[in-house]
């Protein structure tokens, strides 16, 4: 997978990690931009208190699996007239994988949780456009492929929010091979398993 993507994307930065407890934190508002989205093995620090816990898209890796992760690039996306195209923070595999592995999309908005309908469309074209590339450069072959959307700062449960009913999850499915889940927290259970929490 790794490959694949510096193939079609050759700047581009990994990560990798075993770590048990994973977050995803996006520094963006609270720095004006200095720090960007990042990922941690311990809880950080909001950036503005020190003493207060940032709020971040939490990952348990319980088996300790070695994920690899690319944050993607402000730059990273072009599209045919080579502009600067919209995209979501980050993608996230199993290091050792195959077309049974998981692909995991993240687009977090670290934002106030009274904004969370705001960002309802906004949310799902970023995950269709991230993984509508990775599948038009042909990085992405059969595996599952997950759009996780994450409201950190967003305490209570807010799926009903972004999708309203079953069927639309379904449609969602259907029509861009996506399982979209709307989350703060996820369980990797194994390299072909993940488990959501709903939010």
């Amino acid at each position: 997978m790794k490959n694949r993507i510096l193939a079609a994307y050759p700047e581009s930065e990994f990560g990798t990690t075993n770590s048990q407890q994973i977050f995803v934190a996006d520094f963006t508002e609270r720095t004006k931009s200095v720090r960007g989205v990042e990922i941690h093995e311990v809880l950080p620090n909001d950036p503005n208190d020190e003493t207060v816990e940032m709020d971040c898209c939490a990952i348990a890796n319980e088996s300790a699996l070695q994920i690899d992760y690319n944050v993607f690039r402000d730059n990273q996306f072009k599209n045919e007239e080579d502009e600067d195209m919209k995209h979501g923070e980050c993608c996230m595999f199993p290091n050792k994988n195959d077309e049974k592995s998981w692909t995991l999309f993240i687009e977090i908005k670290d934002c106030k949780g009274s904004r969370v309908f705001k960002y309802k469309q906004e949310v799902k074209d970023k995950l269709i456009l991230n993984v509508g590339e990775f599948r038009r450069k042909g990085i992405l072959l059969n595996n599952k492929v997950y759009g996780v959307a994450s409201f950190p700062r967003k305490k209570t449960v807010f799926n009903e929010m972004i999708v309203s009913d079953p069927i639309e999850y379904k449609t969602f499915y259907k029509e861009h091979g996506i399982h979209f889940v709307p989350t703060n927290e996820i369980t990797i259970k194994s390299d072909s398993q993940l488990e959501f929490y709903k939010s």
